[in-house]
Parts: structure tokens; sequence; C-alpha cells
């Protein structure tokens, strides 16, 4: 450590002669990773990265930011500068490196108004996000961190989202299922395609019935039950517009019966 301590001494004194923007953002990565919290590093890294915030390739600022974020750091004028820096390249800016950003200010809730950062981000990522290329971590980490921060993108936006998300739905994990769920819920997003099958491979997939946890079961009965609730409410239910949506509800909600046993102490 104390090598890397004189390397990074050496940057912050070298100014802008010699930038290692990379470099930076790599041992944030690394420390975000690792989970160690060296306060003299990070606050120089901070420091400088500060400083060279327009040389920072679009996934390196977002890696920069991830490990930042990971360690509960926030540094105020590096966020600052660089939802600055990022709204106005927003097209320069991938899905993926989208969906670190937006996650990294959700979780470390800099003191400073991010929402059209997290408006502008989630439109960036619904008019360009392929179900086929994308991972789900990306899909539920972005819908997380709106829900998160109580920024409202436009309607439109969630549930275009939302489509993606039921395209790639076979390949979610049961931890990024139960927090897209959670997510769109505490949007106030309904999406039926995206519930009716999430309900399917909950009741249906062995594999993602065995990994369920409790806080997954927590999120995804939180996440149904505001369904059932907003569709009570819906003047078109007692038509019967739904599908028999509480009957469906019900019997896809016993499948939690036997993980819940399960997880109950021995």
């Amino acid at each position: 450590e104390q090598g890397i301590r004189e390397f990074i001494s050496r940057l912050h004194a070298a100014e802008k002669r010699d930038p290692h923007q990379r470099s930076l953002s790599t041992l944030a990565w690394s420390y975000g990773r690792l989970g160690h919290v060296d306060l003299e590093v990070m606050q120089l890294i901070g420091e400088i990265s500060a400083g060279w915030i327009h040389l920072f390739k679009p996934m390196e600022l977002a890696n920069l930011l991830w490990g930042f974020a990971k360690l509960q750091l926030s540094q105020e004028q590096l966020f600052q500068l660089a939802q600055d820096h990022i709204l106005a390249n927003l097209d320069s800016f991938a899905p993926r490196s989208l969906s670190v950003i937006v996650w990294a200010y959700a979780t470390t809730r800099p003191r400073l108004d991010c929402t059209r950062l997290m408006c502008r981000s989630a439109e960036s990522f619904a008019a360009r996000v392929q179900a086929a290329e994308e991972k789900p971590v990306s899909l539920s980490n972005l819908v997380w961190a709106l829900a998160k921060t109580g920024a409202r993108a436009k309607p439109g936006v969630i549930h275009a989202i939302g489509d993606v998300a039921t395209d790639a739905l076979a390949r979610f994990k049961i931890n990024e299922l139960s927090i897209t769920l959670w997510a769109f819920a505490r949007l106030g997003c309904f999406h039926q395609k995206l519930f009716t099958r999430a309900m399917q491979r909950l009741s249906q997939d062995a594999a993602l019935q065995l990994d369920m946890h409790p806080q997954g079961i927590t999120n995804s009965l939180w996440a149904f039950a505001r369904l059932a609730e907003h569709f009570t409410h819906d003047s078109c239910f007692s038509n019967g517009s739904h599908g028999g949506l509480p009957a469906r509800l019900a019997r896809g909600l016993s499948c939690f019966v036997p993980t819940c046993l399960r997880l109950l102490p021995q």
C-alpha cells in the first residue's frame, strides 16, 4: 500500500503534465471491489480525478464513481463535476456505463440534485438498450437507482425499459429479478407483461426457487402486493379486463411457500 500512496502522491504533484486517468479509475474500482477503505488514497484519487474529468473515457469514469460508491465515499466536487461532464456528453456513454453511473449516485447520495442526471440517463438508456446485448444487472441497477432516488422519468421511458427487461427475463438471477420487480412497483409502473412473466418464472423455475433468499422474497411479495392493490383500484379491474389477475396472483404466490419453509430455522 505504501507504493500505491507514493504513486498517487506523484500523480498529485504532476497535476496535468502527465495524466493517468485510467490508473485512477482502476485503483478506485479495485479498492471498491476489495471493500478496502484507504481514506488518504481515495481522497487523493478524488482530488486528482476532479481535475481530469474531461480526460476519462465513459467506462473509466463509471468505474471511478462505482469505486467511491461501493466504499460509501462521497466527494462532492468529484460527483458534481462528473455529473456536469456526463450530461454534456451523454451520447458517448453506453447503456452499461449509464447503469453503473446512476447506481453510484443512488448509492452514494451526494448532497447535490442528481434528478436531471437520473432522468436523462434513463432516457438515453431506454433509447439504445438491446435486450439480447445488455446484462440483466444493468437493467436492475438502473431501475433500482431511479426508484431509490425517487427520480420520475417519463412513463414511456420506464415502460420501454420494462419491455427490454421482459424480453431478457429468462437470464435474470433471483436478486436481479426481485430488485427489478421492487423498483417497478416503487416507481408505480405495473408493466403487465413483465410482472406476468416474472410470476411464471418464479412459479415454474426450480433453479430460481432454489436460489431464492429472504430479501428476494420480501422484494417480490411487496411488488406483487402493490400490483394487486393497483389493479384493485383500477376502474377496468371490475370488468375482468386483466384476465383474472387475483386468481393468477394467488396461484403464483403459492410458489413462495416451499421456499419460505426451507428458509425457516430448523
